[in-house]
Formats: structure tokens, C-alpha cells, sequence
């Protein structure tokens, strides 16, 4: 995983902080809102690269929203992040095609807080629990 990749989940986590409201986060880290979407929306310059949070404003969002520096840098999905709404599911930066089964234990993982790794887990063993359910 990149520093981009690291940096673009911990935004995402921020988002979901504020409530996620995207004004809130670029407000927080003094820029505009329509940069903190095209973040998010992973599009790309005029040059071709992916727009991403660049190092100094990784240090505007943790100042804005009180996280030590360099908070921005270390991966905090694995520790008990929760899943958000807004958040796209993804290994890597690979997409995820989901199934219906797939996305209906999606909703029921964020209507009880579970956090991320459900996915990973019900992927790994899927055929053993389409096997037992049959």
C-alpha cells in the first residue's frame, strides 16, 4: 500500500468524523470543498496523475482535526475503523465487484458497526458457507 492509498483512507476516515460532510473536512483543513471531492473522487490532474492529499495538506487535516502529525501517514483501518456510508470498498486500489448477498452484509455490518474485515472474512470462506446453507 502507498502513502497515497494510506492517506486517502485516513480522509475517508476524517470524512466520517465530520459527519461525512465534505465542506466540514475542507473547512477544517482550510482549502476548498471542491478539492477535498476531487480527492475523493480520485480524479486525475491535467497531467494524468490522481489527485490525493499531498503532505502538506496531510498536515492541515491533522491540525484541522486535531490528530498528532503524522497520524496522516499510518494505516488506521485495521484498528477498529468503522465501516462509513461513503466509503468505497476496495483492496488496494483494485474495486471490488460485490455481489447482492455481498452488498445486503454490507448494510447489515454498518447497521451494527462492524468494522471492515467482515468483508475479507466472508470472501475467504465463502464456499464453505454456501456449502452449509445449501
Amino acid at each position: 500500500m502507498t502513502i497515497d492509498d494510506i492517506r486517502y483512507r485516513n480522509l475517508l476516515l476524517l470524512l466520517q468524523e465530520a459527519g461525512n460532510n465534505q465542506a466540514e473536512v475542507a473547512r477544517r483543513c482550510d482549502t476548498s470543498p471542491s478539492y477535498i471531492n476531487q480527492i475523493l473522487r480520485r480524479l486525475k490532474t491535467p497531467k494524468g496523475t490522481t489527485r490525493s492529499v499531498g503532505t502538506r495538506l496531510a498536515r492541515r487535516l491533522e491540525q484541522g482535526f486535531s490528530k498528532p502529525t503524522g497520524w496522516m501517514d499510518e494505516d488506521h483501518h485495521g484498528k477498529g475503523s468503522q465501516v462509513s456510508d461513503h466509503a468505497p470498498l476496495s483492496y488496494g486500489t483494485r474495486s471490488l465487484q460485490l455481489t447482492a448477498d455481498e452488498i445486503e452484509l454490507i448494510h447489515l455490518a454498518r447497521e451494527f458497526r462492524l468494522t471492515e474485515d467482515f468483508l475479507r472474512i466472508s470472501r475467504k470462506h465463502r464456499a464453505r458457507f454456501s456449502k452449509s446453507t445449501r
